[in-house]
């Protein structure tokens, strides 16, 4: 029975370390972020009710959570297997969220209202020209700490220790 437990307690620590090699490869390692930043953040890109938010790299869920209160239809899309199962059980009693295991360099951006990222800076230059191209001229993009290249910026604020910055893509500022 020991080893069993043994080889259990193994397999979840792999399993969460594999997932965390996986999130910091394809975005940015795991950071739990605070309701209150979130919160902020949402309320300065003004959502509105019946908006669609995007969650990139969704990690366990808050920021879909804080989201949905704001009368928001929020989806979420996570890469690493371990966040990805962590966010579907905090939110699988909410009607209007969603979570998806997908790359985010694969999503269609066109319907969406509002970006929400915490991502690494060499992630974010990836995504400049899809957010550029894809997102609607009433989108809005939210990131956290990071500034995104050649994306207009329309406000900027500090919240404890973070940097909120908030675009539209480029093209509406013509």
């Amino acid at each position: 029975m020991t080893i069993v437990i043994f080889l259990l307690v193994i397999s979840i620590l792999l399993f969460v370390l594999v997932s965390n090699f996986i999130s910091s490869y394809f975005g940015a390692p795991y950071s739990k972020s605070d309701e209150g930043i979130i919160s902020q953040a949402l309320k300065k890109a003004k959502l509105k009710t019946g908006e669609v938010l995007y969650d990139l790299g969704s990690g366990n869920g808050e920021v879909l959570l804080v989201a949905e209160k704001l009368g928001v239809k929020a989806l979420g899309y996570e890469i690493s297997p371990f966040y990805f199962l962590w966010a579907k059980c905090r939110t699988y009693r909410h009607k209007n969220i969603e979570v998806r295991f997908q790359n985010i360099e694969r999503l269609n951006l066109s319907k969406v209202d509002v970006i929400y990222c915490y991502l690494m800076p060499s992630i974010l230059k990836k995504l400049a020209t899809k957010f550029q191209k894809e997102l609607k001229k009433t989108a809005r993009l939210i990131s956290i700490d990071f500034q995104i290249k050649n994306m207009y910026l329309t406000d900027k604020l500090k919240v404890q220790n973070h940097t909120i910055y908030i675009y539209r893509s480029q093209r509406t500022s013509k």
